[in-house]
């Protein structure tokens, strides 16, 4: 999935909201459509991010799967 960054410069421009609160409201509401979209199959040793690269536009739900002292062990791309 890509984020059309030019639109978002615009909104910024236009609205003056900045980039990062755009990025940022966007980031957490894909998170949270993530979180829906696997309810039922949460691991309780595994947390979820979305990055958004701000300079192409791509995102990615990284998953990192934690050991029982909450240490990062290996991490994954689960975009749907």
């Amino acid at each position: 999935m890509n984020i059309d960054l030019n639109a978002l410069k615009a909104i910024e421009e236009q609205q003056g909201i900045p980039m990062d609160d755009l990025l940022g409201t966007i980031a957490n509401a894909l998170l949270f459509s993530y979180r829906e979209f696997k309810e039922g199959e949460a691991d309780e040793a595994a947390k979820a991010r979305v990055d958004i690269d701000t300079e192409t536009g791509n995102v990615a739900v990284i998953v990192s799967e934690l050991n029982a002292d909450g240490e990062v062990i290996s991490e994954y791309d689960d975009t749907p």
